[in-house]
């Protein structure tokens, strides 16, 4: 384990002080605030705070640069291949304990996550506890399993919104384990017990995520089809060849277990019900509030993980194979899962820190910075130099390190120039200069309403600031040749 361990911190490093992405911009930014200011700063981000309130603390000891800040996330990754090993072990036996761990270890999407300043890594680690917690109440009928049990679904809950998806999938997965339950009446007071004091528990947050339901979205995600429900599980495993290595290699182990009607069986089914309902819960949300990305789906990894290495355990020499097929299949292709255009990893980052390396030193104190993808302000606060004002298409934005996702679709449709530039151009003194930071990207009448919106914003804002005659433009040859952002640099010349 101190092997696998080690080798699987070693492939890590080299990307540990990569530069942030938009979404990373905006943990700092949130951890930046008092602890007890953190979960109202939440009612305009949409999340729970419980990974902020962890990273308020990590900054305040080992400080916010990108090296600092991944080292958590990588501490947590790290965390799952241990507690894989031991908790699998426990109930599947060693050999399954082994591939457990071997598996965390290698997964592409805890790699990626790994080096990522987000509560991802924390899910994984978070929902592996709960699972493991779960099957040793549920399936196997030890009651000392019910405290951490109760814990990791609170923690959970305090973590991700989408953890509400993997608590229904956990109430699914007691059905299996009530059917072949010794003593139901036993299963359904521990049931009564574990889900009614997580629910106590999680009930002081229930206002502000039924607010954050109404007010805040994901405006950039698509409405999934119904084919990508199986989509996201082949993804989480890597791919759809790994999906298949797994059922072909270890699916008759499984079988086999299912078959003995003991409390395997019943921890082996419920491990297949708790990730399928998790899924289908997110895609039936996402039908009405789209919030459907591949970083969200590590939540139910941990029970596929289980399942996969419980059946491959049991299957000798096919077992084996099957396994080494998986890891090649996540090894070999690294590069290109870490590039997906899904997958906001070393390769597929933002280029907000080589540009604001390269304006930034023509930036003053009191300029502004105008960045129509309104996500994008933390990240630029975070790199540019301070003493900056900042603002997004809807007007100024005092607090430009926390993104105001709500109503953000409907804002962004009434923001005009007229509103939200002009007055800026008004009141700002001769020699201030107006940086202009639009994403580049290709908007056809398919798009996202989201992104079309953007791109007559910059358009609009754009305009206005190249027909003002009170401005001067100034050429930034040097850094607008980046695929993903163009800049624009202004200066008021007269009163």
């Amino acid at each position: 384990m101190v092997a696998l361990v080690a080798t699987a911190a070693a492939t890590r490093w080299p990307d540990l002080a990569d530069h942030f992405w938009i979404d990373e911009g905006i943990s700092v930014g949130i951890a930046s605030h008092g602890w007890t200011r953190i979960p109202a700063m939440l009612r305009l981000d949409g999340s729970p705070p419980f990974y902020y309130l962890i990273l308020h603390f990590w900054v305040k000891l080992f400080g916010s640069s990108e090296a600092a800040t991944h080292l958590l996330s990588l501490g947590f990754a790290l965390a799952c291949i241990p507690a894989a090993y031991l908790g699998v072990r426990r109930r599947f036996g060693r050999r399954a304990g082994v591939i457990a761990a071997v598996l965390f270890a290698a997964n592409p999407y805890l790699v990626t996550y790994s080096t990522e300043t987000r509560m991802y890594t924390l899910l994984v680690l978070l929902a592996l506890g709960t699972t493991l917690a779960f099957l040793e109440v549920f399936a196997f009928g030890n009651r000392r399993g019910l405290a951490p049990f109760v814990l990791g679904t609170d923690l959970m809950l305090y973590t991700h919104n989408w953890a509400v998806f993997f608590v229904a999938g956990l109430v699914a997965a007691t059905v299996p384990c009530l059917v072949l339950a010794k003593d139901r009446r036993r299963l359904a007071t521990d049931f009564l017990a574990g889900f009614g004091v997580a629910g106590l528990l999680w009930l002081p947050w229930v206002p502000t995520l039924l607010y954050q339901a109404t007010h805040t979205a994901a405006p950039w995600s698509l409405t999934p089809s119904a084919g990508e429900i199986t989509g996201a599980i082949a993804a989480v495993l890597g791919d759809q060849r790994s999906l298949v290595a797994v059922i072909l290699g270890g699916g008759a182990g499984l079988v086999a277990m299912l078959r003995s009607r003991s409390g395997e069986a019943a921890a082996v089914a419920a491990a297949v019900v708790l990730p399928v309902v998790t899924v289908i819960g997110g895609w039936l949300a996402s039908q009405v509030n789209p919030g459907w990305t591949y970083r969200y789906f590590g939540i139910f990894l941990a029970p596929l993980l289980i399942v996969a290495a419980a059946g491959l355990s049991r299957e000798g020499g096919r077992g084996l194979v099957a396994l080494g097929l998986v890891l090649f299949f996540w090894i070999q292709p690294l590069a290109s899962a870490l590039s997906s255009p899904n997958v906001n990893g070393a390769n597929g980052k933002g280029d907000v820190q080589p540009l604001a390396e390269a304006v930034g030193p023509m930036l003053s104190r009191g300029d502004w910075v105008i960045a129509i993808q309104m996500e994008e302000l933390p990240v630029l606060d975070y790199y540019l130099p301070g003493g900056l004002n900042f603002a997004n298409a809807t007007g100024p934005q005092p607090r430009p390190e926390v993104v105001d996702w709500r109503d953000a679709t409907a804002r962004m449709s009434e923001a005009t120039p007229e509103v939200g530039l002009i007055p800026l151009l008004e009141r700002a003194q001769v020699g201030t200069r107006f940086l202009l930071v639009c994403p580049r990207m290709v908007v056809n009448d398919d798009a996202l309403l989201w992104f079309r919106l953007m791109e007559d914003r910059c358009e609009q804002w754009r305009e206005a600031l190249e027909l003002d005659p009170r401005l001067k433009r100034h050429y930034l040859s040097d850094v607008t040749t980046s695929l993903q952002t163009y800049l624009r640099l202004y200066s008021k010349e007269q009163a």
